[in-house]
C-alpha cells in the first residue's frame, strides 16, 4: 500500500493539471473580431413559411390534438396548406402587372383597360371580338383560359409559340372558337370622343347653343368625293393631290344661306383608299351627317360597303349621293337597286334616306344637297357648350422643321384660347397658335371648329381626345385619367414583326426563313403611319418577312441613316423632303432611300421588292409522249428506237422514263436523231432515236414522257 500511495498521489496531480489547462484554453483564448460575422448565419433563425388555416378550423380542440396520435389524425385532410400566389401578367407593350385573381393592378404604365382596344368581350353570351394582334399570355386572361392548355391545343394543330409570342388575329380567332366562344364583328373602340360623350358633360341645358353639322364625306376611291367638296366649297383641292387621290382628312368651313339665315357647315373629305380605314372611322365617329359618294357609273364597292356597315351599325344619319350622272351610259336604276340590297331605300321609293343624284362637274343639284343637310342637321338639335374647357378629337398631327408638333384637331365642347394647357396622350402643353384651315390666326375657337394648333411638347396620335385647363397645375392632375396611345405605333411595328400567322405555320417548299427586308419608315403624319402599317400587314409575309426596325414623323435624320448602314435597311419616307446633306451621306454610305407621294407606289415597291427574294418556281407541262421499239447498241452506247404518240420530243427537254408505271430515269433528253441526222424536235406520228449519256438500261416497250418546266409568276401567298 505504501508503494502505491505516490503513484496515486502523481495520478490525481497530473488529473487535476489537465483539468486545469484545458480550463485555460478556453479562458485565454484570443478574441477574433470577425467571429460574429463568421457565425452570423449559424445563428439565424430558420425561416418558416406561416400555415394559414380556414377560419373553420380556427376553434380545433387541444383534447382532440393531444388524444390522437399523428397517424390517426389524418392530417392531410385538413386545409393547412399556404394560399397559392395571385397570378400576375405583364403586357409586354406597356409594362402592366395584373393581379387575374383579384383584379388589383400595379401599373407602370397603362392599365388594364387598354385591352379594351383590342377585344370586347360579353361575357354573358360568351362572345368576343377580336381586333388586333393579341400576345398568348393576353388572350389567356381575355379568355379565361390557362395559356398553357392554348399553347399546348396550339401545338397539336402544328403551330409552336411560346407565352409572349404575338399570334395573328385569324389564329385567336380559331383558338376563341375551339374553347366555344363566338366571335363578334370589328368595333372600332378607339379613344376618339362622340358627341353624345361630350354633351353628356354639360351641366345644364341652358348653358348649351346651336352648334354646325360636321360631315364627313365618305366612299370609294375615284368616286368623285375631293371633286364634290371643291364644288360645294368653290376650292381646287383635286388639282393639287399627288396621283389625283386624297391621302390626308382635309377640312373646310362653309356658309350658306338658308331661309335667310347664315348656316354654317363644317366639312370633313376623307381618303377612299383601303390602306386609310382607321383614317376614315376616325372622322365617321366624330361626325354629325355622313355623305356617302357613289359613282353612277361604277355602283357599289368594297370601300362603299365598308361605310355602308358603319352607319348602319353606328346609327350616323347619311345621305347618299349619286356622283357624275353627266356621264354617258350611267345606269342609275342598278345604282339604286344595290343600295336597296342593304336596306337603303330613297324616299321617292317609299324608303327614309334621302338619294340625291348630282354632277359634281356641272354643279346640278349642289343646292339641294346643301339644303339637305340642313334640314337632316335641324332635325338633330345639334347643341354645345361654349361655357367650359374644350374637349375634342386628333383628327391628324406631324413635325413640322420650324415650328415643332402641329396637330389638326376638332373642338367639339368648350372654348379653346391660346394659352390653355392641352391635355392629350399623356403630356401638357400650352398652346401657343391657333389657325383656323384658311391658316388665320385666331384667338379663340368654339364648338364645330377644325382649327391646328402649335405649341405641343409632342406629336400627338390620331385619333387620341384631348381637355383644355386655364391652369398647368389642373393640367397635370388628369394626366393620370387621360387615355394614352404613346405605344402605338411602337406596337403596331412590333406586332407587324412578330405575329405568328396562319400562313407562316405551313410548310414551305423552300427554306425562305432566312429572307427579310428590313424597313425604316419616315411619314408627314401619323395618319399615314396607320395607313401605311395597315396596308403592309394585309401583305402575306410566310415567303418573305417584312420588319420595321423604326418608325417616326419628321425627316430623315443622321440617326436614321446610321441605324439604315448598320441593319442594312432601306428607308422608306412618304411625302418628307430630303435635305442636301442627307442626300450626301446617303451616297457615301451607300444606303437607299426611296421617297413616295402616293401610297400605290410605295406599297407595289415593297411587294416587287419582296417578289425579287422569291426564287423561282416551276410548273411541268407535257409536251410529248413516245414508246420504245427497238434498242440499238452503237459506239457511244445504246439508242432507243422510239415512235412519238403524241405531241413532240425536244433535244434538251426534259424526259422521264417509265417501266411499268415506274419511273426509272427523269433528266434530260441529250440526243435526238431522225435517220442519222441529229435533229432538235420529232412530232407526232415520226419515228427518233434517243440517246442519253448516263442511261443506257433500255427495254422494249418503255414509256417516255417528255416535258418542260414552266417557270411559274412569283406570288407572296
Amino acid at each position: 500500500m505504501k508503494q502505491l500511495d505516490p503513484i496515486l498521489k502523481e495520478n490525481r496531480e497530473n488529473s487535476l493539471l489537465q483539468r486545469i489547462e484545458k480550463k485555460n484554453k478556453y479562458q485565454n483564448k484570443a478574441l477574433d473580431t470577425l467571429d460574429p460575422q463568421k457565425n452570423k448565419s449559424k445563428l439565424k433563425k430558420k425561416v418558416r413559411a406561416k400555415i394559414y388555416i380556414g377560419e373553420e378550423e380556427d376553434n380545433i380542440e387541444t383534447n382532440y390534438i393531444e388524444s390522437k396520435s399523428i397517424k390517426e389524425k389524418n392530417i392531410t385532410s385538413l386545409p393547412l396548406i399556404r394560399p397559392i400566389k395571385p397570378l400576375k401578367r405583364k403586357l409586354s407593350n406597356n409594362q402592366t402587372s395584373v393581379n387575374v385573381e383579384s383584379g388589383t393592378k400595379n401599373s407602370r404604365g397603362n392599365d388594364i383597360e387598354n385591352l379594351s382596344t383590342l377585344v370586347h368581350q360579353d361575357k354573358s353570351n360568351n362572345k368576343v371580338c377580336l381586333n388586333s394582334y393579341l400576345s398568348i399570355q393576353e388572350l389567356s386572361y381575355i379568355l379565361s383560359i390557362p395559356g398553357a392548355e392554348i399553347i399546348k391545343w396550339l401545338f397539336l394543330q402544328g403551330i409552336s409559340v411560346t407565352i409572349n409570342q404575338i399570334i395573328d388575329t385569324s389564329i385567336a380567332q380559331s383558338i376563341a372558337e375551339h374553347y366555344g366562344f363566338m366571335i363578334e364583328p370589328k368595333t372600332d373602340n378607339n379613344t376618339m370622343l362622340s358627341v353624345e360623350q361630350f354633351e353628356s358633360t354639360n351641366n345644364s341645358n341652358e348653358l348649351l347653343e346651336y352648334r354646325a353639322p360636321i360631315v364627313t364625306i365618305l366612299g370609294h376611291v375615284d368616286h368623285g368625293k375631293t371633286t364634290l367638296l371643291d364644288t360645294i366649297c368653290k376650292t381646287n383641292n383635286v388639282n393639287f393631290e399627288a396621283g389625283g387621290i386624297t391621302q390626308t382628312i382635309s377640312t373646310h368651313q362653309l356658309e350658306i344661306e338658308y331661309q335667310s339665315i347664315k348656316k354654317k357647315i363644317v366639312f370633313l373629305d376623307t381618303p377612299g383608299h383601303e390602306a386609310f380605314s382607321d383614317m376614315r372611322m376616325r372622322c365617321a365617329q366624330v361626325t354629325d351627317i355622313c355623305i356617302l359618294v357613289i359613282a353612277a357609273d361604277d355602283s357599289l364597292q368594297p370601300q362603299s360597303i365598308e361605310v355602308i356597315q358603319y352607319v348602319q351599325n353606328n346609327r350616323i344619319p347619311f345621305i347618299v349621293v349619286i356622283n357624275k350622272i353627266d356621264k354617258p351610259n350611267i345606269n342609275l336604276q342598278r345604282v339604286k337597286e344595290d343600295l336597296a340590297k342593304y336596306g337603303i331605300i330613297s324616299k321617292e321609293w317609299g324608303g327614309n334616306i334621302s338619294i340625291i343624284e348630282v354632277s359634281a362637274l356641272t354643279n346640278k343639284n349642289i343646292d339641294l344637297l346643301l339644303d339637305t343637310i340642313i334640314n337632316l342637321a335641324e332635325l338633330q338639335e345639334l347643341k354645345a357648350n361654349i361655357n367650359t374647357n374644350a374637349r375634342g378629337s386628333i383628327l391628324d398631327s406631324y413635325l413640322d422643321k420650324t415650328k415643332g408638333p402641329i396637330a389638326t384637331i376638332l373642338i367639339q365642347n368648350g372654348i379653346l384660347n391660346v394659352g390653355d394647357f392641352i391635355i392629350v396622350d399623356n403630356f401638357v402643353s400650352k398652346i401657343r397658335v391657333i389657325l383656323s384651315n384658311k391658316q388665320v390666326k385666331l384667338d379663340c375657337a368654339g364648338p364645330s371648329s377644325v382649327v391646328e394648333i402649335w405649341g405641343l411638347s409632342n406629336i400627338p396620335i390620331s385619333g387620341s381626345k384631348f381637355e383644355t385647363k386655364c391652369d398647368e397645375k389642373q393640367a397635370k392632375k388628369l394626366i393620370s385619367d387621360t387615355s394614352s396611345l404613346n405605344n402605338k405605333v411602337r406596337s403596331q411595328g412590333k406586332n407587324l414583326n412578330n405575329r405568328v400567322r396562319l400562313d407562316s405555320t405551313k410548310k414551305n417548299k423552300y427554306n425562305l426563313s432566312n429572307q427579310q427586308i428590313n424597313l425604316i419608315l419616315k411619314t408627314d403624319t401619323h395618319g399615314s403611319i396607320d395607313a401605311i402599317i395597315q396596308a403592309l400587314t394585309k401583305i402575306p409575309q410566310n415567303k418573305v418577312q417584312l420588319n420595321i426596325l423604326a418608325i417616326s414623323v419628321g425627316k430623315i435624320t443622321e440617326s436614321d441613316l446610321q441605324l439604315a448602314s448598320i441593319s442594312k435597311s432601306i428607308i422608306i419616307s412618304f411625302n418628307v423632303i430630303i435635305d442636301n446633306n442627307i442626300k450626301i451621306t446617303v451616297e457615301k454610305l451607300g444606303i437607299v432611300i426611296c421617297n413616295f407621294q402616293i401610297i400605290y407606289d410605295l406599297i407595289s415597291y415593297i411587294q416587287e421588292k419582296m417578289l425579287s427574294l422569291v426564287p423561282i418556281e416551276y410548273e411541268e407541262t407535257i409536251i410529248g409522249l413516245a414508246t420504245v421499239k427497238n434498242i440499238f447498241n452503237v459506239s457511244k452506247g445504246l439508242v432507243a428506237g422510239c415512235i412519238v404518240q403524241s405531241g413532240q420530243l425536244k433535244q434538251n427537254a426534259y424526259i422521264r422514263i417509265k417501266r411499268n408505271n415506274i419511273v426509272i430515269y427523269d433528266g434530260k433528253l441529250h440526243s435526238l436523231k431522225r435517220v442519222k441526222e441529229d435533229v432538235q424536235e420529232v412530232k407526232s406520228g415520226n419515228e427518233c432515236g434517243i440517246l442519253i449519256s448516263n442511261f443506257d438500261q433500255w427495254e422494249t416497250k418503255d414509256e417516255i414522257e417528255s416535258y418542260e418546266l414552266v417557270p411559274k409568276e412569283k406570288i407572296l401567298e
